[in-house]
Formats: C-alpha cells, sequence, structure tokens
C-alpha cells in the first residue's frame, strides 16, 4: 500500500506508516505511525525536529519518544536540516499540542541514567503541569492497550529487571 509516495506495510490488522524526521545527514531516520481499526500509536527513537509535529502525533493515543536529554537540546544544523536529539521538553510540548496523553521515552542519555529516580519525579511533573502520563520506558516492559472504556490507554503489565 502506498501512502504519499511512501510503502505503509499492512501486518494483518496493523498499518505502519513511515514518515520523515530530522535527526542527523549521516545517520537518517524514520518515524512510524503503527494503526490498527481502533487506535495508532507513534515510534520516534532518535529525532531533532518535526517540521510538523501536530500533523505527526494528532489522533495518536500513545507517543514512545526520544529520552536522550532533558531540557538541553543537543541540536545543530547542517547543511540546513536540525541533526541531533530534541529535548524530552520539547517532546512533552509537542504531544500535548498535538493533544497524545502518554509518553514513555527511550534511548535515554547519561544525564537521565545518572539518577533515574530524579529524572522520573522531574519529567512526572513536568508532564501532569501539561496534563500528560510520562514515564522512562525499562528494558523488558510491555504495555497493553486497555479495552472498552480505557480503549486508547496503554498500561505498563511487566517490567523485566536487569541484574548484572
Amino acid at each position: 500500500m502506498l501512502e504519499n509516495g511512501e510503502l505503509s506495510p499492512v501486518f494483518g490488522e496493523l498499518r505502519v506508516l513511515p514518515f520523515a524526521v530530522e535527526h542527523s545527514l549521516r545517520s537518517p531516520m524514520l518515524g512510524l505511525r503503527i494503526s490498527d481499526t481502533v487506535d495508532s500509536f507513534v515510534y520516534l527513537p532518535d529525532v531533532a525536529n518535526l517540521a510538523d509535529p501536530r500533523k505527526n502525533l494528532l489522533g495518536a493515543s500513545l507517543y514512545i519518544a526520544d529520552g536522550t536529554t532533558f531540557g538541553n537540546e543537543l541540536t545543530r544544523t547542517e547543511a540546513g536540516a536540525s541533526c541531533g536529539h530534541a529535548s524530552i521538553i520539547r517532546q512533552l510540548v509537542w504531544a500535548a499540542r498535538a493533544n497524545v496523553r502518554q509518553i514513555f521515552f527511550t534511548h535515554c542519555g547519561t544525564g537521565i541514567l545518572a539518577d533515574v529516580l530524579r529524572a522520573e519525579r522531574t519529567l512526572k511533573g513536568l508532564a501532569a503541569r501539561l496534563g500528560l502520563h510520562a514515564a522512562f520506558a525499562r528494558d523488558g516492559m510491555e504495555l497493553v492497550r486497555g479495552a472498552g472504556p480505557e480503549s486508547g490507554v496503554f498500561k505498563q503489565v511487566e517490567t523485566c529487571q536487569v541484574i548484572a
């Protein structure tokens, strides 16, 4: 199936729509909108900028986002394009403006990993101010979508912890 001239694979009831994001000239990145007949979520593990965040996120119930940095933008401009990683704060604003209420951050940077509990408290506080639920993803985390009145709500059902 083609969408705007791009391949959009279908797997059973799941449709995967790739879209361009600004991340790096050397390592280009695609965002993915994964949808079924009921809902969709957006996966952007590496992103410096979205030309139209509202368009890319609108209608999704979940955003799996780039958790590289909290407040400091790790972006630069190369050949007129944004490269690097948008801050968590910037992505929370994108989600709020597009009415995406749940965000899980992955690809977390060293500043977050240095004090995960503090980072989680900060993230939850910032997200709450915007009317969002946000958390950091964990290795082995599984999310399931609710049914009935909780349709479109993703819940963490299991977290595997790595013990060294």
